[in-house]
């Protein structure tokens, strides 16, 4: 998500409850999210770097629309046998580079670095009209209408196909798939572990809750997915500052999830997490995907 102006605050309907969708509100909106699971990746190996403990590899599989989706897969050297994985997904105005520089973001590749000093091997996908994919899908506005819906639905599918691509990689345990998301990639994260039985640990971060009330439709919006996440570990890292949502509405959110395993933890911070967002991250995912839980 963009900075949003605190001129939003005072919308009608801003200080409403939020109110988390039922099973028949989640079907019908899980119906934008399905695609065919024989469509042909079309996946291509298109360069590899060797990096201190690890090799990144430059892939790109057909998309939701039939165009290429550019993603990083970086693996651990030294682990034997199959690894975890952890899908690590960006925010409005990002892309998928962000996760592999600290010069970009140092917080982001911090967490990285981390996951793959760990063992993990670590993926980041550019979401539909960022990073490599402006020219070729434009930008779609961040505050939704038809390009924001479309932003969200298409880039969900995509890693969903992503899911796919890794059950083809002989190096990952795809038993063992995790993700985090911030901002747009939260929003992701409430999706994905929703309506993606794959997905067996989910983080969402900053999760514009808030805003969605009345500025984005319900494809879109987290309360429509929080219900139906069942049995997924599931952490949100929120901030107390953060102008697209209040902590009433980001615990109401928290509230609807009925997974078993949960966990709401709030920083001193605005819409960008400090640096020990990290290691939190990591600590949930040694506890609940190191082991297949």
């Amino acid at each position: 998500m963009s900075a949003a102006p605190e001129s939003r605050r005072p919308l009608p309907g801003w200080d409403n409850p939020v109110r988390i969708a039922g099973p028949e509100v989640f079907q019908a909106v899980a119906q934008f999210f399905a695609y065919d699971r024989t469509r042909p990746l079309r996946a291509e190996n298109r360069e590899r770097k060797e990096a201190a403990g690890h090799t990144r590899e430059k892939i790109v599989f057909e998309g939701a629309h039939g165009d290429l989706v550019p993603a990083w897969l970086a693996l651990p050297r030294a682990v034997p046998g199959r690894v975890p994985v952890v899908s690590l997904m960006h925010g409005v105005g990002r892309s998928k580079e962000i996760w592999f520089s600290a010069d970009l973001a140092p917080r982001a590749a911090a967490l990285t670095d981390s996951l793959l000093a760990g063992g993990y091997a670590v993926l980041a996908l550019d979401a539909r009209g960022h990073g490599e994919r402006v020219l070729a899908t434009g930008v779609p506005g961040p505050d939704g209408g038809p390009a924001g819906r479309d932003l969200m639905v298409a880039s969900t599918i995509e890693q969903r196909r992503a899911f796919d691509y890794l059950a083809t990689r002989s190096e990952i345990d795809a038993s063992r798939i995790g993700a985090l998301g911030v901002s747009l990639g939260g929003l992701m994260a409430f999706a994905l572990a929703a309506l993606e039985p794959r997905l067996r640990v989910a983080v969402a971060g900053v999760t514009p809750v808030g805003a969605l009330k009345q500025i984005i439709s319900i494809p879109m919006a987290p309360q429509t997915f929080a219900g139906a996440i069942a049995r997924t570990p599931f952490l949100m890292l929120m901030g107390r500052q953060d102008e697209f949502y209040t902590e009433k509405d980001a615990a109401e959110l928290f509230a609807g999830i009925p997974s078993p395993v949960k966990e709401l933890v709030w920083y001193d911070a605005g819409h960008r997490l400090p640096p020990e967002y990290a290691p939190r991250a990591r600590a949930w995912f040694d506890t609940h995907l190191r082991a297949g839980a």
